[in-house]
């Protein structure tokens, strides 16, 4: 935590619920990594949240469970830490690199510059290799320095990632952007969710028959927008659910800046988790595979249906093996709500934590963020005690 800021007086009222597999969520931090200084329930630093990810995955693996940490974009441009350099996100990019999350994807805020897609493509991608999707983005290789003879268009991440988590649940995971994508056009470009679902490669991956879950990750409001074009995730639940009547679905959403979820059917939904590092998603899921024994002290509740029936319920129906069970919370981002879930106290430091906490407040300090500017104020009591 930074030296200025402060912490919650208030700390999270029951434990979490861990599934058979987990997730933790982040999206849209826009830069936020050393936390809201003046804001209790949110104060916490990068450098907290990375401790609080390695307990999480050591109590994970103490409970013979998976976790995966997942973060569906937008980085940058919102904060000072991330938008003083040039190009964005020169500072806080090898921060962020910290946490080594499982599936990433990019926003809009990762594709609205030439120089901002550029640096994403060839130094962020490579940190996480085939864990970076970009099911339907595509780069101009050659256009960093100015627009060339012929463009050569390349897949910006992994188009999808095929995976079997410790714990032996085979997931194929998708990263898919909304179609109506600010982006800048000359440098990247976005195919249409309708048209990706007709490429090769896409039924390719659906169709392979050593799936238990798809994880469909995207910055990509998770229920239909006004107009509905505005999300694609509905449209791709629905595929996969057509494709494949058997396999469940979580999503992970970002973009509208809000804490949402939606249910699609009764295997599949999705979560939206705020934004600006002030708030964790938390998803837990048991009674993937039917032949794994549901366990008796993980409390849980039955997945609820919000939505209209579809056409491809009454395939969904005729699946008698799943007994899908999920549990979700969004954790306000502080010390003490990591601290309650990580360890039961507030000795949840770990040294990679602090030495990020201390980078960050030395950045804070090189580019005067640290420093409060009171001449506005003072010129307008000096005009009120003048009068």
């Amino acid at each position: 935590m930074q030296p200025e800021a402060q912490d919650a007086f208030t700390q999270p009222k029951r434990p979490l619920n861990w599934g058979e597999i987990n997730f933790i969520h982040t999206s849209d931090s826009h830069g936020w990594l050393e936390g809201h200084i003046k804001e209790r329930n949110y104060g916490a630093d990068w450098g907290d949240f990375v401790s609080f990810t390695k307990h999480m995955k050591d109590q994970a693996a103490n409970k013979n469970v998976d976790l995966l940490l997942i973060d569906t974009g937008d980085l940058h441009d919102g904060n000072g830490l991330s938008d003083a350099t040039d190009p964005n996100g020169k500072i806080t990019n090898p921060i962020f690199d910290n946490i080594d999350y499982d599936l990433l994807t990019p926003g809009n805020h990762e594709l609205g510059a030439v120089n901002i897609a550029y640096t994403t493509f060839t130094e962020f991608v490579g940190v996480y290799g085939n864990k970076y999707l970009t099911s339907n983005i595509d780069i101009c290789k050659n256009c960093q320095d100015g627009e060339p003879d012929e463009k050569e268009w390349v897949s910006m991440g992994s188009r999808s990632r095929y995976f079997e988590t410790e714990n032996g649940i085979r997931i194929m995971a998708f990263g898919v952007i909304l179609d109506g994508t600010n982006n800048n056009k000359d440098m990247t470009r976005i195919q249409r969710a309708a048209e990706m679902i007709q490429e090769d490669w896409f039924k390719d991956a659906v169709a392979r028959q050593d799936i238990d879950l798809f994880v469909l990750i995207g910055h990509n409001p998770v229920r239909p927008g006004d107009p509905r074009s505005v999300s694609s995730f509905p449209f791709i639940m629905q595929t996969l659910r057509e494709m494949r009547p058997d396999v469940p679905v979580q999503g992970f959403g970002g973009h509208t800046h809000t804490r949402d979820f939606r249910v699609y059917d009764y295997m599949s939904s999705a979560i939206e988790s705020g934004k600006y590092c002030e708030t964790v998603g938390w998803i837990s899921l048991s009674g993937i595979k039917s032949r794994q024994t549901q366990r008796s002290d993980v409390p849980e509740k039955k997945r609820t249906r919000e939505n209209e029936r579809t056409k491809a319920d009454a395939q969904c129906n005729k699946t008698k093996d799943f007994d899908m069970k999920l549990t979700r919370r969004y954790l306000d981002w502080n010390r003490l709500t990591f601290a309650y879930h990580a360890t039961g106290s507030q000795d949840m430091d770990t040294s990679e934590g602090l030495d990020i906490s201390k980078g960050i407040a030395e950045n804070r300090k090189i580019f005067e963020f640290d420093t409060c500017l009171r001449l506005c104020t003072t010129n307008v009591l000096s005009e009120l005690q003048a009068n």
